[in-house]
């Protein structure tokens, strides 16, 4: 709704109703007035009945009278809060509309600006009290983030003599809500006419300030059993009538004002029109008109009697049916032995029972039976008629199904040989000694084996040593090793391979070795002014050079050692070896080996001329194929007419056509053509290489492809079958059991009957009403009879309480107001904490 379309009074109402908080955006309010301004102003001005037609942009229902043993919703509140959601709260009036009643109070909060709300929350209930709760203002803390919910208990003095007023706060942005508080013993009020009026709070500063009504004193007497209503001075009538009673708001009584037709008479407690005529058994009387009437129906093919009221069968059933009262069919009551079944329409015993190929029904015992011989030592198998061979071959062996036989069937490479009786290849071949038999190749091998470097020979088994020596080493025919048999006189050792004696003494040079002493000695002398070193035996320059200068330890002097490589010259004075080339262009100098290289890349397959510095194909083409310079491959440059391609391999032109078998190809034509003759009266089919029958079939026949005849193949799907006559699929007809028709539609037996009663179904294997499945709460048990779930009854633990049937629970049959920090308990039915304050009046 927008705000220049809102009627004066509705703005109004708005007004005196929601205090928009200086501290919060306008637009919020505006949002949740699509739903709760209207609920507002319905609850308030229902009874003015004062005509409003706003415009409607969007509605939603947070609250809706009637629904969850609700009477009506009064009292709606809104306002922001601190995190900036939306908290809508209403009263909530229990068992009538009245202002003195039992009463709760609800809540929603939306976090979206009004567009979806939260399920209701309860937040406080008075029980089951005379004179509840009266909603009155919230007020929201800014200062604290608090929220202030003020609400009034016993306003009207009904059933009590005490008001209170109390509040409740919420800390978490109107999620949770605190125990009541109590301001009359806080403000020390009489508890009179104090009461908080609906609307908002305000905040001042820091000080809070929530809106009171002052009641005004209406000195009016009513008559009873009227009720002074203290906000419009009238008198009114608090009284609710159970239906169809209506209250007449004179006498505050509850009358009946419906008229009954004669001869029916008005009863004055119900206030429906009852009969006062007795009717004979089993005849009913019709409370509409007053007569007896029998209203047995019953079932077909039955008719009712209208002298007795019973249901008669006039139907004569033949020999030797039986009729039967109570469904009016004829029936057989013969009893059958299984596994026969009786047949309902002839009563007869019938074998249903249908034998697998090939075995075949017995019609005496009802059983499937093989009249199959078997030849021995076969066995027939009465499951499955065939005869079996029931006798078990060791392994290898398999038996043989034609003969009962175990065979071996294993076959053996030559010259091995198979032996029957374990089913083993064998080899049937001596061997001389030491040589054995191999088995698998059937041949007589040497299994000896030679340690190296000895051989074996396979003609005697024996190992050798196929080694010369060379003089003066003699073989040793155990090892196979030419060994010295020579003694050297020590520390001289003896030299295997020469078989002399030798010092192997190894002396660091230049030291040399004396071969008569095996001592090593230093035979040297060295020219001044070099020194002899005893240690390393050389000739030592004591000189320190600068780099890269280095010593000569012959001259002892600094010299430049550095050795360059062909064509690099040595620098004197820099001790380098340098490169003076020159390279002509496109090549460039390698200062490494001081050539001139060309560092040209090429492609593949080109090489790189290293006179020319360029990339050249050096490839062969084979004829007719010519060279392709750029890509340096062999390519052919002739053209081929059309179907036929090109094959660049062999250059040639030829036919690459594909034909699906059995199409083969023309190479003359480059066409795939059929090659096949067909006999008669099939013709070619050109397209797909087959012979094919062109002969038309009246309907319904089917040509046969294969004799080229007119058939009836007709394929019927299950349960069909093929009448060869009509070449139609029909319905094989069936005896159906009792309770069961047959249809021929689907050629299944179904029930006679679909319609169930309420709360029930039909079951399709029995063909008998069932009751839907049901699970049922805590308490409650399952009647098969009614479908439904019902609460036994039982007795409570003490007598403070009363069994409820409706919540199958117990429940206190006295509820107490009790001042807070109290609390009513529901299991002692007392409250609990401090003393007792009773409510008087009646027990509920």
């Amino acid at each position: 709704m927008s705000r220049d379309k809102t009627p004066d009074i509705f703005k109004l109402l708005v007004k005196s109703r929601m205090t928009r908080s200086p501290h919060r955006d306008d637009k919020m309010y505006w949002v949740v007035l699509r739903a709760v301004s209207i609920l507002t102003f319905l609850s308030v001005y229902s009874r003015a009945r004062i005509p409003v037609a706003p415009l409607v942009a969007e509605e939603q229902l947070l609250w809706v009278n009637g629904i969850a043993d609700v009477h009506v919703y009064r009292c709606p509140l809104l306002t922001y809060t601190p995190q900036g959601n939306l908290l809508a709260i209403a009263e909530g009036r229990k068992t009538s509309g009245g202002d003195a009643s039992s009463k709760f109070i609800a809540a929603r909060r939306s976090t979206d600006g009004g567009y979806e709300w939260s399920k209701e929350a309860l937040i406080y209930d008075d029980g089951p009290v005379q004179d509840g709760d009266n909603l009155g203002a919230i007020l929201v803390d800014d200062d604290t983030s608090t929220i202030f919910l003020f609400f009034t208990l016993c306003p009207h003095h009904v059933g009590c003599n005490f008001t209170s007023m109390m509040y409740i706060t919420s800390v978490d942005d109107g999620v949770t809500w605190s125990k009541p508080v109590n301001l009359t013993t806080i403000l020390k009020d009489d508890g009179k006419e104090t009461a908080f009026g609906p609307g908002r709070g305000i905040q001042a500063d820091a000080t809070v300030c929530g809106l009171v009504e002052s009641r005004f004193e209406c000195r009016q007497k009513c008559p009873p059993p009227s009720v002074l209503n203290t906000d419009t001075c009238e008198c009114e009538c608090r009284r609710d009538c159970p239906q169809p009673l209506v209250l007449n708001p004179d006498t505050c009584e509850c009358e009946c004002r419906r008229k009954c037709p004669p001869p029916s008479v008005l009863n004055t407690d119900t206030c429906e029109c009852e009969c006062r005529r007795d009717c004979p058994q089993p005849l009913v009387l019709n409370p509409d008109t007053c007569e007896c009437e029998c209203r047995r129906k019953c079932p077909p093919p039955s008719v009712l009697n209208t002298d007795t009221c019973e249901c008669e069968c006039r139907r004569d059933c033949p020999q030797p049916l039986v009729l039967n009262p109570d469904t009016c069919e004829c029936e057989c009551r013969r009893k059958c032995p299984p596994p026969s079944v009786l047949n309902t329409d002839t009563c007869e015993c019938e074998c249903r029972r249908d034998c697998p190929q090939p075995l075949i029904l017995n019609p005496d015992t009802c059983e499937c039976e093989c009249r199959r011989k078997c030849p021995p030592p076969s066995v027939l198998n009465t499951d499955t008629c065939e005869c079996e061979c029931r006798r078990d071959c060791p392994q290898p062996l398999v038996l043989n199904p034609d003969t009962c036989e175990c065979e071996c069937r294993r076959k053996c490479p030559p010259p091995s040989v198979l032996n029957t009786d374990t089913c083993e290849c064998e080899c049937r071949r001596d061997c001389p000694q030491p040589l054995v038999l191999n088995p698998d190749t059937c041949e007589c091998e040497c299994r000896r084996k030679c340690p190296p470097p000895s051989v074996l020979n396979t003609d005697t088994c024996e190992c050798e040593c196929r080694r010369d020596c060379p003089q003066p080493l003699v073989l040793n025919p155990d090892t196979c090793e030419c060994e010295c048999r020579r003694k050297c006189p020590p520390p001289s050792v003896l030299n295997t391979d020469t078989c002399e004696c030798e010092c192997r003494r190894d002396c660091p040079q230049p030291l040399v070795l004396n071969p008569d002493t095996c001592e090593c000695e230093c035979r040297r002398k060295c020219p001044p002014p070099s020194v002899l070193n005893t240690d390393t035996c050389e000739c030592e320059c004591r000189l320190g050079c600068p780099e890269p200068l280095v010593l000569n330890p012959d001259t002892c002097e600094c010299e430049c050692r550095l050795g360059c490589p062909e064509p690099l010259v040595l620098n004197p004075d820099t001790c380098e070896c340098e490169c003076r080339l020159g390279c002509p262009e496109p090549l460039v100098l390698n200062p490494d080996t001081c050539e001139c290289e060309c560092r040209l890349g090429c492609p593949e397959p080109l090489v790189l001329n290293p006179d020319t510095c360029e990339c050249e194909c050096r490839r062969d083409c084979p004829q007719p194929l010519v060279l392709n310079p750029d890509t340096c491959e062999c390519e052919c440059r002739r053209d081929c007419p059309q179907p036929l391609v090109l094959n660049p391999d062999t250059c040639e032109c030829e036919c690459r056509l594909g034909c699906p078998e059995p199409l083969v190809l023309n190479p003359d034509t480059c066409e795939c053509e059929c090659r096949l003759g067909c006999p008669e009266p099939l013709v070619l089919n050109p397209d797909t290489c087959e012979c094919e029958c062109r002969l038309g079939c009246p309907e319904p026949l089917v040509l046969n492809p294969d004799t080229c005849e007119c058939e009836g193949r007709l394929g019927c799907p299950e349960p069909l079958v093929l009448n060869p006559d009509t070449c139609e699929c029909e319905c094989e007809q069936r005896k159906c059991t009792y309770r069961r028709i047959f249809n021929p539609d689907t050629c299944e037996c179904e029930c006679k009957s679909k319609k169930c009663p309420r709360r029930k179904f039909r079951n399709p294997d029995t063909c008998r009403c069932e009751c839907y499945p049901v699970q049922c709460y805590e308490g409650f048990n399952f009647d098969p009879r009614t479908c439904m779930c019902n609460c036994p009854r039982r007795k409570c633990p003490n007598k403070r309480l009363v069994f409820d049937r409706k919540c199958c629970e117990c429940k206190c049959k006295r509820y107490m107001m009790c001042e807070p920090p109290m609390y009513f308990s529901k299991e002692s039915c007392q409250c609990e904490g401090g003393d007792i304050l009773e409510l008087p009046g009646p027990q509920q």
